[in-house]
């Protein structure tokens, strides 16, 4: 059901809205050699459909593929993990689904899931953003945001000083609705709230607000990494290290870099180790060289 109109908005798209209102938009998977009491949720970016240049793509990668982010970067120990994805790419404000159409919902239905186990949320930007909201109201042991957003008044509304409606807009048509704008600014809910994020930030325009947020918030563990990549702060081998790392050695790793900054190979180095490091960059290395010819 391809949408002809390219000048339809992303979030009224016949594909689009069928996926919404059609689909679940969520995966959950369980791991029967992980002997652990531990439900890992993955929440999937605004750029899930990176890969998509046209609405057959959509249909084609996520739709008939159903494709979901990090199903290959997962947290080992986990014995149950949930996959979620918002395909208006809106910041989940409506959801996931036309059941799950509220932020309320769906984290009743995580609860639900998740009962009796210890929860480990997990997102990149956008992702990352859902990661700590939910991991933040579900009590998680752990949260693992990858420039993820504090507050979308930062990020969605005060970055666009027209107030363009199609520039958000299922945000800006909740914006006067405590019921969704509430989780608008993440701050107001972590100020109670004890439990770590574990934050890897940059220099990006996207991310620098972000983190002078939180930058005094003892519960949030963070690696500013040098550089002005959004989308992979760290070497994308280092994402499975981060969501696989005992969590005292990170909180120690993040402390001893509080308040300043460190390189991204150095960063690669401490928590993945020299030689690991120097192997997996120069299989990167000759995959590009590779792919040139």
């Amino acid at each position: 059901m391809p949408e002809e109109n390219v000048n339809v908005h992303h979030t009224q798209k016949a594909v689009v809205r069928h996926c919404y209102q059609d689909m679940p938009n969520y995966l959950i998977e369980t791991n029967a050699e992980a002997d652990t009491d531990i439900c890992a949720i993955y929440f999937s970016s605004n750029g899930i459909d990176a890969m998509c240049e046209n609405d057959e793509d959509f249909e084609r990668i996520i739709v008939r593929g159903n494709r979901y982010e990090w199903r290959k970067n997962r947290v080992n120990r986990a014995r149950k993990h949930i996959f979620v994805r918002d395909v208006f790419k809106e910041f989940y404000v409506e959801g996931i689904n036309n059941d799950l159409n509220t932020c309320d919902k769906l984290f009743e239905f995580l609860k639900s899931e998740a009962k009796d186990m210890k929860v480990i949320t997990v997102g990149s930007s956008s992702g990352g953003y859902a990661a700590i909201l939910f991991g933040v109201l579900l009590k998680a042991e752990a949260v693992f945001s990858f420039t993820g957003q504090f507050s979308l008044y930062h990020i969605s509304l005060q970055s666009n000083p027209k107030h363009d409606p199609d520039h958000n807009p299922l945000l800006y048509r909740h914006l006067n609705d405590p019921g969704y704008s509430k989780y608008y600014h993440l701050p107001t809910f972590m100020l109670d709230s004890s439990v770590p994020i574990f934050h890897l930030t940059t220099d990006h325009r996207l991310d620098y607000m972000q983190k002078e947020l939180v930058k005094s918030y003892y519960n949030v563990y963070m690696f500013d990494i040098r550089g002005d990549d959004h989308v992979f702060p760290c070497y994308i081998f280092n994402m499975g290290d981060v969501i696989n790392s005992p969590l005292e050695e990170l909180k120690e790793l993040s402390e001893k870099y509080r308040g300043s900054t460190i390189g991204k190979f150095m960063f690669s180095v401490r928590l993945s180790g020299f030689f690991e490091t120097v192997r997996c960059l120069i299989k990167m290395k000759l995959r590009a060289v590779s792919t040139e010819r």
